[in-house]
């Protein structure tokens, strides 16, 4: 079956996902939590400035690992502009985020300074699913694709152990690879 999987369009592999992640019980959630958050930490202590996400949805929770980047100085997280994502500094996260149209936490640009995603020694970046070769599938979008073309950091897929698939996902030009994946 894993040779068939290349062919199944992005929007069932969406669907797939997101009924994995539904069964996953509060319980095992609380666990792979603390384990995300011991992770990434220990992971990142040699990195100055990190590209994290707000979570959404069904996404991994990521508030307890950006609170503790945001009181280091080194969080930074994505804004909708149009089509594309800016990437902000936040330092205070109760007071420098705003709900987008969308419900997504974002920086407010009258607070948090501009940055370059090019400075980030780190993203770490959501996704729907993950295959084999570190590829993500997104939302569809294409707005993590286009940010992260050119970034020469360490591009790290956060996520599930059920966001994963041990095959190749059907691949664009346009797709981008992660460096390494973090799933709990």
């Amino acid at each position: 079956h894993h040779i068939r999987l290349m062919m199944i369009p992005k929007i069932d592999l969406r669907n797939y996902f997101g009924i994995k992640k539904l069964l996953i019980n509060s319980d095992t959630l609380n666990a792979r939590q603390k384990a995300l958050f011991l992770s990434l930490m220990q992971g990142l202590s040699s990195c100055k400035k990190i590209l994290s996400f707000a979570s959404f949805g069904d996404e991994i929770d990521m508030w307890e690992v950006n609170f503790a980047l945001a009181k280091a100085e080194k969080l930074f997280l994505p804004r909708f502009e149009g089509t594309t994502l800016a990437v902000y500094q936040v330092s205070e996260i109760a007071e420098d985020l705003m709900q987008s149209e969308w419900g997504i936490l974002e920086p407010n640009p009258s607070r948090c300074p501009k940055a370059d995603i090019h400075e980030m020694d780190c993203a770490l970046i959501p996704g729907i699913g993950f295959d084999k070769n570190k590829m993500r599938l997104g939302r569809g979008l294409g707005h993590y694709d286009r940010l992260l073309a050119n970034f020469k950091g360490q591009k790290w897929g956060i996520g599930f152990k059920e966001q994963h698939l041990d095959c190749a996902f059907p691949v664009e030009p346009h797709d981008v690879a992660m460096d390494s994946l973090y799933h709990f």
